[in-house]
């Protein structure tokens, strides 16, 4: 009874710390200094909320204190390749193209069969590095591990229409749409590709659909 009666009180001191995972982790870093894990927590909390959005300072505050948070997770356990993967997707939001790869490369170096991380550094070359057969490259093994990834999908889409291979970017369009069938701007690239191969019918109908979904689109070539 006596036992019960300390873990029950362990839990009722506990909660305020529960209010949101970046508080709970604040006070777990505090209390587990040590502990790869918890920083790695802690850094997570701030950085998934800023993946993708656009850049502003609360972004680029949040993002320092995930990159701080995951290295100091990798100090402690060299090995820990969840850290390392974060600190790609951190990197990447920065445009950091090198520090990304190093440190998803190390990812795959420690787990080969991390298929985020494929999809990850495909992500980086074809964004960042501007080489599109390396994004080709690494983005067809993230899908052909994990097909119902309509973002990888798409960016192995976009990846192919950059190295001018239409086909295939319109068959990688194809995957992503079963799987972001209201995705304004997935519907706009596949009629972009479709322009590119002189198909003004379907492009329109694409462009069409993208319009419907999203009005606020413009074609490249408007201003």
């Amino acid at each position: 009874g006596i036992l019960l009666a300390l873990f029950s009180y362990r839990t009722i001191v506990r909660n305020p710390d529960w209010y949101d995972n970046k508080t709970l982790f604040t006070a777990d870093a505090a209390n587990a200094p040590n502990s790869a894990k918890v920083h790695h927590y802690y850094g997570n909390s701030f950085l998934t909320p800023q993946i993708g959005k656009p850049d502003s300072p609360e972004k680029t505050k949040d993002l320092k204190i995930a990159l701080r948070e995951e290295k100091i997770a990798v100090r402690i356990n060299p090995e820990f390749h969840h850290a390392y993967y974060n600190l790609g997707l951190i990197y990447q939001e920065f445009q950091n193209g090198d520090s990304a790869l190093w440190n998803l490369n190390k990812v795959l170096a420690l787990q080969p069969k991390h298929i985020l991380a494929q999809s990850a550094i495909g992500s980086v070359y074809g964004k960042l590095k501007g080489n599109y057969e390396k994004a080709v490259y690494h983005l067809n093994i993230a899908v052909k591990y994990n097909p119902k990834d309509g973002g990888s999908w798409e960016n192995l889409g976009i990846a192919n229409a950059m190295k001018g291979d239409y086909t295939e970017s319109l068959k990688a369009f194809g995957e992503a749409l079963k799987y972001k069938q209201n995705d304004a701007r997935l519907y706009m690239n596949t009629g972009i590709t479709y322009q590119f191969m002189k198909d003004t019918v379907n492009a329109r109908l694409y462009f069409e659909k993208a319009f419907e979904l999203d009005p606020s689109l413009k074609l490249p070539t408007q201003k």
